[in-house]
């Protein structure tokens, strides 16, 4: 991450469990709350409890207004179930996280590109699939959550155990992540963690690879080309000459190996840098940083 030090002025706490189960939420919100009244300055911790998909949006909402109304940045901390798809206690009642994504945004962007996101679900750091670059807006700052099924045990104590890390640490993440992750098994990760700069270079990354060689440049041309044609015998146009056909392709193949260009686009946007001057600095992620191998070609 561009700094280790999390920055947070609330941990706001969402249980979202089925009738019966183990109270993960409740309990971290009663190991958390002294924590944060001791802290210095104080930090506040809330506890909300739902049951539906429509009370968790609801939830959201609420913290998300909260934040617009105070100014006081919230740690985001979400105690469910998950799968490699989405969050909630249900396939009916729950979330997907290509949904969960478009309600982060808005509270993020306000935040300024500092949210962070504790996903306390089975297989919750598969939450990264919400940090999309082409969306052009990221969901949030980092995001931690587990790789696997887990126990509620182990959830509930490598929780706990990253927050007093973060209370005893000065908001160092690093040490509390790595507490968090000794807590349950020293010997090889339970919990893992992805950053908004990360999630850049290993998606840019991959379209570089696999959608910028030669050969996939004129894939992508010819069907570019087909579905403008299909749109133009759609409205009834006449097919267009060979020669504006030719112009046409040429344009297209200059935009499509500006890679540099595509790279900078996308960079302001997903870093919020035209709203957040600072963040420019903040995420210095450059074009270099993306290529597939330390001596791959650099497109400019």
């Amino acid at each position: 991450m561009a700094d280790d030090v999390l920055r947070f002025g609330k941990i706001e706490i969402i249980e979202w469990l089925r009738p019966g189960e183990m109270k993960t939420g409740r309990d971290l919100f009663d190991e958390v709350e002294p924590m944060g009244i001791a802290s210095m300055p104080a930090i506040r911790a809330q506890y909300r409890q739902v049951w539906t998909r429509a009370e968790f949006l609801a939830a959201l909402r609420e913290i998300e207004n909260e934040f617009r109304a105070t100014a006081m940045l919230p740690l985001l901390h979400i105690e469910t179930h998950g799968s490699i798809g989405g969050i909630g206690v249900s396939e009916q009642e729950g979330i997907a996280f290509a949904e969960l994504m478009e309600e982060f945004i808005p509270l993020n962007r306000m935040s300024g590109l500092h949210l962070i996101v504790v996903l306390a679900a089975c297989e919750g750091i598969w939450g990264m699939k919400m940090l999309q670059p082409a969306r052009g807006a990221a969901a949030f700052r980092a995001l931690i959550g587990p790789e696997h099924e887990i126990f509620p045990e182990q959830l509930a104590k490598g929780c706990q155990t990253f927050y007093r890390g973060l209370f005893s640490r000065a908001g160092d993440g690093n040490e509390a992540f790595r507490a968090m992750n000794d807590a349950v098994d020293v010997t090889k990760p339970t919990f893992f963690a992805i950053s908004a700069e990360g999630a850049l270079k290993m998606v840019f990354r991959g379209y570089l690879q696999e959608l910028c060689a030669p050969g996939e440049i004129e894939r992508r041309v010819d069907a570019m080309e087909a579905k403008a044609l299909q749109q133009r015998r759609n409205d009834g146009l006449p097919d267009m000459f060979s020669k504006d056909k030719q112009w046409a392709r040429r344009l297209l193949r200059d935009s499509l190996v500006n890679h540099r260009a595509h790279f900078d686009r996308i960079r302001r946007e997903f870093f919020f840098i035209d709203q957040v001057p600072e963040n420019d600095q903040r995420f210095d992620v450059k074009f270099e940083d993306c290529q597939p191998s330390p001596d791959g070609p650099v497109q400019t």
